[in-house]
């Protein structure tokens, strides 16, 4: 099977940084015109009305909807496009159609778009979601819906980087592409990288297609990610010229390999795994299970990155994953002996490892039997990879009484329960006679 993926020429012109750099806010129902700055607008505004060197800051919240989409933009200047840190994802539901054929676009080397969730919907032939020529992308959910030919949810040009991020389409009315790659001037000779990144079409397509032209000598390199679909690539000439390389390392590349011959290869790595990736749903929920081979199966390196699509460390473990989720272990627990036993108090001790996660608290379970019944205050851990001591020292016990206990911390990944422990509370002092 054979897909020619659309590949337009817009001239993204490298504009320096203005000295009057701005802020643009965009919110959901923003202003429709104006300069964003001091009233926040829509996000086609905001975007529209950035100049080089700016950002824009993009409100939590919808911005469109299947039913009622906003329309596409596109941006050619050195401009930073992002959602709030620790904030949910901006979702962003665009229709794409001529001349503006991306959800988002962006098309200058200095731009860079990071922690939004976007959507491609309608019927705009070669029609993509995202469009990136030279520019960056990070933390991205992008999905395209368009059932029509010759469109991916994310495509890339002239030297764009993709990581820790996640590019899919669904099996709808015609086969779909999850990356598309292609020649784009001014880039003649380009390499386009993924890292990190989760890249499936659930249709008879391709996960990543990509394309060269006469003059053109493309190189997509991806390392840490995982492509999977019924043809996980596809490799190909537009007109019988140029040339084309993929150099997948330390990734995951599922399904068929279709390469012309004559322009285009794959270079094999023993890095690559051969087994599949499990997904928790593969009809959208991209998250790693624990059994699938893909964990801890990764390279390390900072440009990784600190963080996972989903804001988690980048390394959980003592290697990365493959793909844009680091997969969450729960906290580990260690319940310690009980010090300072008294006839109605002690302290119980342990220790608890949030495995460098945040939001993670630890506290005892207590009772007579092992079905405890009770529980101590709570404390919060700090972030960190380390295990920290944890004491807690309840009151109101009964004297010459055996007690269990263990510690208990729980986080982000779940629950760490720690062994069973006992102590037995001293007698009470016999009253003195008068």
């Amino acid at each position: 099977m054979r897909r020619a993926l659309l590949v337009l020429t817009v001239l993204a012109l490298a504009l320096a940084p203005s000295a009057g750099a701005a802020v643009r806010h965009a919110v959901p129902g923003g202003a429709t015109s104006g300069d964003c700055k001091a009233t926040a607008c829509d996000f086609p505004t905001a975007v529209k009305s950035a100049q080089a060197g700016d950002e824009v800051d993009v409100a939590p919240g919808a911005y469109g909807s299947e039913s009622s989409p906003i329309p596409a933009v596109t941006n050619a200047r050195a401009i930073r496009v992002h959602g709030r840190a620790g904030k949910p994802r901006p979702r962003i539901v665009a229709e794409p159609a001529a001349p503006d054929y991306w959800g988002l676009g962006l098309f200058n080397p200095g731009a860079s778009v990071a922690h939004l969730q976007i959507t491609a919907v309608g019927n705009g032939s070669g029609a993509s979601a995202l469009g990136l020529s030279a520019a960056r992308g990070d933390d991205l959910v992008v999905h395209s819906k368009v059932p029509t030919p010759g469109y991916a949810a994310c495509s890339l040009y002239g030297g764009a980087v993709l990581t820790n991020s996640v590019c899919w389409a669904p099996a709808i009315q015609n086969a779909s592409l999850g990356v598309g790659v292609g020649p784009r001037n001014p880039s003649p000779n380009a390499t386009i990288t993924l890292r990190n990144v989760t890249v499936a079409s659930l249709g008879f397509s391709y996960a990543l297609y990509a394309a060269t032209a006469s003059g053109q000598a493309v190189t997509v390199r991806a390392v840490n990610s995982v492509f999977k679909a019924t043809y996980a690539v596809g490799l190909a000439s537009e007109d019988g010229g140029g040339t084309l390389t993929f150099e997948p390392t330390y990734s995951n590349v599922v399904g068929q390999h279709d390469v012309e011959a004559g322009c285009c290869s794959e270079k094999p790595s023993s890095t690559n795994l051969s087994a599949g990736v499990l997904f928790v749903d593969p009809a959208g929920d991209f998250h790693q299970t624990p059994m699938s081979p893909t964990v801890n199966r990764g390279v390390n390196d900072p440009a990784n990155g600190a963080r996972d699509v989903d804001g988690q460390p980048r390394k959980i473990g003592g290697r990365t994953d493959i793909g844009a989720d680091e997969l969450l272990f729960p906290p580990l627990a260690s319940t310690g002996p009980a010090t300072k036993v008294r006839p109605r108090t002690a302290v119980l001790n342990g220790q608890g490892n949030p495995r460098g996660m945040g939001g993670t608290s630890a506290y005892f379970q207590l009772g007579r039997t092992q079905a405890y019944g009770l529980t101590t205050s709570t404390v919060s851990l700090p972030r960190s990879s380390a295990a920290q001591p944890v004491s807690r020292s309840p009151g109101g016990l009964r004297p010459a009484t055996r007690y269990h206990y263990r510690l208990v911390v729980s986080g982000p990944g779940g629950v760490g329960r720690g062994g069973d422990r006992t102590f037995v509370t001293k007698a009470a002092p016999a009253a003195r006679g008068r």
